[in-house]
């Protein structure tokens, strides 16, 4: 066992007595405590250098499988900032390989990780640099450094893009967002999501394409893709899309027994935009919003129609808009009623599109595909566990100790 730091040493107090400011007095604290890692790290080390040898210093044994061969001098950056002149063991037959770093590492795993979380949460590859700086230090790492960290994220994309999807989804939705991306000029291009509720209540990101367009070609190959990375729809009762003709062809062939529901959010939104400067508009409003509120498919059926009729003349474009595929918004009303608030709009994904837009809007405009990949999926990533975390927490613990009642009737029987 490596012994305890001990910061009570007469050395490191007269050291801090002369001094006032608090910078000061933490930087003579971090030098005692990379001086003592530095001794543990080369003590361990020794150690398994020794088992690997498996013979001790200046004796002759049968057991022996290596000599040592004296060390190499090598630095390593930590939480600490970076340890000098770190004696690495080496021997004579085969090559030494510690168990405290990876092969060919010069920071410890949590300080990637570190810079990993810094670019998810939004800081720029250049100003990583500076957002470590006062606790590493100076020069520790660079923004190639910190895009080379970066790129490892480009197999753990490859392999989430093709892993296998439980068939246990029952509400999906699908929608897109637009980004700019540097190709063929600066252009906004779309990014088609799904994301999936499971039987048990559990929120999934369960993929990403880039597209041209949202069209029904590029819609149906990214459907596609998910069924064959195992999403059968034997599971499956509804899609909530804010797209209808792109997406309706896709979802008929591939999940004939799954109904599709139009997102109402998106409906109000497009209504909201249809009646900008309208004096009329707060009523109208209203009016619309009380045909979801309805409790039955009927009743939502004869507000339609008292909207159409109020309406319908003083303001003939923008409810044509509205009625234009209204029935399929009424389609959750076929489900069960603690499926409605799901099954209804698409917000559980534009949610999910408000974070990423948050961290990729200081971006301006991604430089390829790549780029814009690794970084959607460092976000759905963060996102599928926060939804892992929230579910822990969600689940009761049973209890231990059992009730008085409970324990009467064990004593009685």
């Amino acid at each position: 066992m490596p012994r305890e730091l001990d910061f009570t040493v007469t050395s490191i107090a007269e050291a801090l007595e002369g001094l006032k400011d608090e910078d000061a007095i933490w930087g003579v604290i971090t030098h005692e405590m990379k001086r003592q890692l530095k001794e543990l790290l080369e003590g361990v080390m020794e150690c398994e250098r020794d088992r690997l040898v498996a013979c001790s210093w200046n004796q002759r044994s049968e057991k022996r499988r290596d000599e040592r061969a004296g060390y190499r001098s090598r630095s390593l950056v930590t939480a600490l900032g970076r340890i000098k002149r770190l004696r690495v063991p080496r021997m004579r037959r085969k090559r030494f390989r510690t168990r405290l770093w990876g092969y060919y590492r010069r920071r410890i795993a949590p300080i990637d990780r570190a810079v990993m979380e810094s670019f998810v949460c939004g800081v720029a590859t250049r100003k990583v640099k500076r957002a470590l700086r006062s606790i590493l230090g100076d020069g520790i790492v660079s923004h190639q450094s910190v895009s080379r960290i970066i790129a490892r994220l480009n197999a753990s994309l490859s392999e989430w893009q093709c892993h296998r999807i439980a068939d246990d989804i029952e509400i999906l939705y699908l929608d897109g967002v637009f980004f700019r991306i540097k190709e063929r000029g600066v252009k906004k291009r779309p990014t088609l999501f799904a994301m999936g509720i499971t039987k048990d209540r559990k929120v999934r990101l369960l993929g990403f394409q880039h597209a041209w367009q949202e069209s029904a070609d590029e819609w149906q190959a990214f459907v596609h893709r998910l069924y064959e990375r195992g999403l059968k729809g034997t599971s499956l009762k509804v899609v909530v899309a804010d797209e209808t003709s792109a997406i309706a062809s896709a979802v008929a062939l591939l999940w004939p027994e799954a109904v599709l529901q139009l997102c109402v959010f998106h409906k109000m939104k497009n209504l909201v935009k249809n009646l900008k400067g309208c004096p009329l508009k707060k009523l109208i409003i209203r009016d619309a919003r009380a045909i979801w509120k309805a409790r039955t498919k009927a009743e939502a059926v004869r507000r339609i129609g008292y909207l159409r009729s109020k309406w319908s003349r003083s303001h003939p474009r923008p409810i044509r808009n509205l009625l234009t595929d209204i029935d399929l918004t009424l389609t959750y009303f076929s489900m069960p009623r603690s499926l409605w608030i799901r099954a209804r709009t698409t917000n559980p994904l534009e949610r999910f599109f408000r974070e990423v837009k948050r961290r990729v809007d200081p971006i301006g405009a991604f430089v390829n595909r790549q780029s814009a990949s690794r970084i959607l999926f460092a976000l759905a990533d963060v996102y599928n566990q926060e939804q892992i975390r929230k579910e822990e927490k969600s689940v009761p613990t049973p209890q231990r100790n059992p009730s008085k009642n409970q324990s009467r009737t064990l004593l009685v029987a």
